[in-house]
């Protein structure tokens, strides 16, 4: 049996094995989110459908622009729930504002392929998605945010007084407000682009660039991604220009570490006599953030999502050449930084751990593999999977973490 055969047998054995262990924690309902109601759709209202779901149900979204007509906001209070969209892709459009709050310990929120960028039904002042007093974790995996340019949104994101959010290859921006505001919160970001707002030509002195992120106390981890502010504006009534946004505006000495990450302040114009500031990488106001750089480089990790029993599974990693690679996953997502090993760990505990291979002089390693039957007990199992590397001399690096969606064969 070759090398590349073997990994994929013991993984899939595991992750069913791992889910007969904790099956309880494990199996929820499927509700298929149709706004078009084909036929198999269970719901085709996204707020009905977050009402009547039950503790731990995956959410299955068919592509279209989902609508909630009760509310321009719909709440997840308190409820573990896995939203996921059946296409990967910008296809699955949230319609409205989201608030996820008052998670507790043991449960989480996962999103993974959703476009939060409807926000013309968000009231003046609030953000187009609010995570809030969460212990649990919140995850957002190729998700795309964006405010769409509505002048009464105050901008696409707010994480307040939340333990460990997590966005792994989304995309932040708008055209209004900041990208990310986090507030007395731990977030990490892998492989996730911020882009702040180019100030508008509308107004007398020139509108300044919007900064890439905003951190208010709390934590920010940042792994192979990128921070850009946005250009200040020109004013078509006068010489003067808006300043630049910056990468990171920090305010209330936050603990800030980044590890391969590329950072691009926006630029003040160069016209006439009154030309804004250049924004920075780091504006520390209060003067008392810690900024810690850590080496190495961002490796690349992923895996197809949402997958039914007896379909391919697609796993492809990119890692150093020559390192021992290796997998670990979980049932939820984790956001835990080792600051001595210069590594973060996306999985919670308890967890499994298999080597599988050396990685060969490309550092590329593809396996796909075939979903195994999950048993009578699962509709659904959500595996949280994380790529490490193990080099010669004991170094380590890990990748960010996904999430993995495994139906059983009869979801429509």
């Amino acid at each position: 049996m070759s090398n590349r055969a073997r990994p994929a047998g013991w993984v899939g054995l595991s992750i069913v094995a791992l889910g007969g262990v904790l099956a309880p924690a494990a199996a929820g309902a499927v509700p298929v989110v149709d706004p078009a109601g084909a036929p198999g759709a269970d719901h085709t209202d996204f707020g009905l459908a977050v009402e009547a779901a039950a503790e731990g149900d995956v959410l299955l979204l068919r592509p279209g622009v989902h609508d909630a007509a009760a509310s321009e906001r719909v709440i997840i209070d308190g409820k573990s729930l896995v939203v996921v969209a059946e296409v990967q892709g910008p296809d699955a459009i949230l319609d409205f504002g989201l608030v996820v709050r008052n998670l507790g310990a043991g449960q989480s929120f996962v999103a993974r392929g959703v476009s939060f960028t409807g926000a013309a039904a968000v009231s003046f002042g609030q953000y187009q998605v609010e995570v809030t007093d969460n212990v649990g974790p919140v995850w957002f995996e190729d998700c795309i945010f964006d405010d769409a340019g509505t002048i009464a949104s105050a901008g696409p994101l707010h994480v307040l007084r939340s333990a460990a959010v997590t966005f792994h290859r989304c995309s932040l921006g708008g055209a209004r407000g900041t990208p990310l505001r986090s507030t007395d919160s731990e977030v990490h970001l892998y492989e996730t682009d911020l882009i702040g707002f180019d100030g508008p030509p509308d107004t007398k002195f020139g509108a300044s660039g919007g900064d890439a992120a905003v951190i208010s106390g709390g934590e920010l981890f940042a792994q192979g991604s990128l921070f850009q502010g946005g250009d200040g504006g020109l004013s078509p009534f006068s010489s003067y220009s808006g300043d630049g946004g910056d990468c990171l505006a920090l305010l209330e000495d936050p603990v800030v570490r980044h590890l391969d990450c590329a950072f691009e302040p926006g630029l003040a114009p160069l016209a006439g006599v009154s030309s804004g500031l250049d924004g920075v990488v780091f504006h520390d106001f209060d003067g008392g953030a810690v900024i810690e750089a850590w080496p190495g480089s961002s490796w690349f990790f992923v895996a197809s999502t949402p997958v039914r029993e007896g379909d391919l599974l697609d796993v492809t990693v990119q890692g150093p050449p020559s390192h021992v690679f290796f997998l670990t996953w979980s049932l939820a997502p984790g956001a835990t930084l080792l600051p001595g090993k210069g590594i973060s760990v996306a999985v919670s505990l308890p967890f499994f751990f298999l080597p599988i291979a050396a990685l060969p002089p490309s550092g590329a390693l593809a396996f796909p593999f075939v979903v195994p039957e999950l048993g009578p007990a699962f509709e659904a199992l959500v595996v949280h999977m994380q790529a490490g590397f193990s080099g010669p001399k004991g170094e380590l690096a890990t990748t960010g973490g996904t999430a993995i969606v495994l139906l059983d064969a009869a979801v429509p």
